[in-house]
């Protein structure tokens, strides 16, 4: 079953692996409801960069937060199944991000439709600023294609020392997509101009 303390181990795995062990007090804060979250706003933020950096090392190895099972169930297929040409170590990342995600969409929320708890927020603002860079949804915010391959790279760079970089690159579904799609929209452009240009010349020489 996946609950608010699902959502605290989550967040003690990912703490840690970035360097802050969270104390009883932390935990006990955690669980407390978002609207008291201004009076730890300073040690959220410690604990929240830590986790920043903690899921790129549990990406790297394709660690999970709740059962593959579970994932698979809300996704209606399997991570492999969404993602066939995908390079292991991209596979390996996008099993630790929807884990986290999919987390995420379970935990309890307010009448208002959002997270209730302090744990629960700092999770959803982690997959905030992942999520439009590596896993975008359609919508009005949207990062183009080769911002974000120089993104990547560059968080990879970074905070995942583990990840073979050129392997994640280029076995990346989501790039190979954008890729094929922004070749199709060139050569689409490339057969209008020709044939704009034909049906000029056709025009001159009728005329002439």
């Amino acid at each position: 079953m996946i609950d608010n303390q699902t959502a605290i181990m989550a967040i003690k795995k990912l703490a840690e692996k970035g360097g802050v062990t969270l104390t009883p007090d932390d935990v006990s804060n955690l669980n407390k409801h978002h609207s008291l979250g201004k009076n730890y706003k300073e040690r959220n933020n410690e604990i929240r960069d830590a986790m920043f950096e903690g899921f790129f090392l549990s990406a790297s190895n394709g660690e999970l937060f709740i059962p593959e099972e579970e994932i698979k169930s809300s996704l209606g297929k399997s991570i492999e199944q969404n993602y066939p040409e995908a390079s292991e170590s991209f596979l390996k990342f996008a099993k630790t991000y929807w884990s986290l995600r999919v987390l995420i969409s379970k935990l309890n929320r307010d009448d208002d439709g959002y997270i209730s708890f302090i744990g629960g927020r700092i999770l959803g603002v982690l997959e905030g600023d992942i999520g439009p860079v590596f896993f975008p949804f359609p919508g009005p915010q949207k990062i183009p294609p080769w911002e974000r391959e120089a993104f990547q790279r560059e968080l990879l760079k970074e905070f995942a020392p583990n990840i073979d970089v050129e392997d994640f690159i280029q076995g990346n579904p989501i790039l190979i997509r954008d890729r094929k799609a922004m070749k199709g929209n060139s050569d689409k452009s490339g057969c209008l101009i020709f044939l704009i240009i034909s049906v000029f010349i056709l025009t001159l020489v009728l005329f002439i």
